[in-house]
């Protein structure tokens, strides 16, 4: 995935990202962010699973591509 807006889906549908509209969204985010500890250990688990599951995607790509040739 090397398109910003695919990845940037594909994190906030895996919950490990947040969409704002503006900056009076981010703060809301920010503030609740920060008063909600199990809300920031999912969302960072999210990021790591969400990261873990496309570990290695270029070389599966290339594979792919490779076995058309």
């Amino acid at each position: 995935m090397s398109n910003f807006k695919e990845v940037s889906k594909s994190l906030v549908a895996a919950g490990a990202a947040l969409w704002v509209k503006n900056e009076q969204e981010l703060e809301e985010h920010i503030r609740s962010l920060i008063g909600d500890k199990a809300q920031r250990k999912m969302m960072g688990n999210a990021g790591r699973d969400w990261h873990q599951s496309n570990r290695g995607s270029s070389q599966r790509i290339a594979d792919f591509i490779l076995e058309d040739i």
